[in-house]
């Protein structure tokens, strides 16, 4: 069984989240003129995602962003049927519409405790450590 990834990276936050993002790191950090995308963490975190597309092209591994929120995109293209299915643990997917979803997926071998969640229409299921690597070979 062969397994092929694609990537998907975020977009620009919608105007709502955004705001509400800010709001929350006001709280917590507090109060800031600069615009999210000055912050040196945001321009940080920039860095190291070009970093990795860029060693995804070099491997050949599809990637795309996302106008705005990843996992709307991951949702649409799992319904048009273009993915199998999304590697995620936000639950906004399921919002977004997807039909089968991954949650507690790991490459971390010593995490078998760690149950894979799988859920698509007909419902929610719980796969074993084997059970992922019968289907996932590339264990």
């Amino acid at each position: 069984m062969g397994v092929k990834l694609v990537f998907v990276t975020e977009g620009e936050a919608p105007k709502v989240k955004a705001d509400t993002m800010n709001k929350r790191n006001a709280m917590r950090y507090g109060p800031t003129n600069k615009p999210a995308s000055s912050r040196p963490g945001r321009s940080y975190f920039k860095s190291v995602l070009k970093e990795c597309l860029r060693m995804l092209d070099c491997l050949g591994v599809p990637w795309v962003q996302a106008a705005g929120e990843a996992e709307a995109m991951c949702a649409y293209l799992d319904a048009k049927g273009y993915v199998d299915g999304c590697i995620t643990n936000d639950g906004d997917v399921f919002l977004y519409g997807a039909q089968t979803v991954y949650r507690n997926f790991t490459m971390n071998v010593k995490s078998w405790a760690n149950p894979i969640a799988f859920w698509n229409r007909e419902g929610f299921f719980l796969l074993s450590l084997d059970h992922a690597l019968r289907l996932f070979p590339i264990f």
